[in-house]
């Protein structure tokens, strides 16, 4: 009943401040769907079945590869794979996010321990959770030196919503901190947030990941050429 009410609570100041609600209809198939959700990766983690799915980086020009991106990905209980769009609604949820980060770094650390030669550099995402900590970057670094590995192997790829608040300052210092050490920063789903040019500026960041609106749509809309092209 208190889960329930606190929930109501929450929609209540996201949508409707000073107002009333119950927790019925779309709002509830909403939050038993997040339940859902998080039971769904709290039993993935305790069992091993969150995973690392490579997605391949390529240069147009030349058709290499040059490196790969780290996909989130659970193994059902039935064997299937599947992604955010059955379990994203748990990464709301503190906890679960940085059960998600957590897990994926591991993975890509010991594939990276295998077979560092093909992999080469790693793009893994980090959510606002796991980078709430004043100490995120030694935390990373230890994690990564524990397995003997270079930071260099790993680009650390984060969404344009942790930029957001007062934390600019600490995220500037923690990820100066990586980069000294060779680990890449990319800014992911740019254009289509909240970002701004000035953290372009004020923050070390290597690498913007345009969103992919304005890739899928280039040749049906003659206004992102410009955008892209800058």
């Amino acid at each position: 009943l208190l889960r329930c009410a606190r929930q109501a609570l929450a929609e209540v100041k996201t949508v409707r401040p000073g107002s009333a609600a119950f927790l019925r209809g779309p709002l509830r198939a909403r939050f038993e769907g997040r339940r859902s959700a998080i039971a769904f990766v709290q039993e993935a983690a305790r069992e091993g079945r969150i995973l690392a799915w490579y997605q391949p980086k390529v240069r147009l020009d030349s058709r290499r590869i040059v490196g790969y991106e780290a996909l989130a990905r659970i193994r059902a209980a039935d064997g299937t794979i599947c992604g955010p769009e059955v379990w994203g609604a748990a990464l709301d949820d503190v906890d679960c996010a940085r059960l998600v980060d957590g897990n994926v770094l591991d993975a890509v650390l010991a594939d990276l321990k295998r077979d560092a030669a093909r992999l080469m550099r790693v793009g893994v995402n980090f959510s606002e959770a796991s980078l709430r900590g004043m100490d995120f970057a030694e935390q990373i670094l230890a994690l990564i030196e524990a397995r003997g590995l270079s930071p260099a192997l790993i680009e650390l790829e984060v969404v344009e919503t942790v930029l957001l608040g007062q934390r600019s300052e600490v995220l500037a210092r923690g990820f100066a901190r990586l980069r000294a050490q060779g680990m890449r920063i990319a800014l992911d789903d740019f254009g289509t947030g909240f970002a701004s040019l000035s953290h372009l500026r004020d923050l070390p960041i290597d690498r913007i990941k345009l969103d992919k609106s304005f890739v899928m749509g280039l040749a049906g809309d003659h206004r992102n050429a410009p955008i892209l092209r800058a």
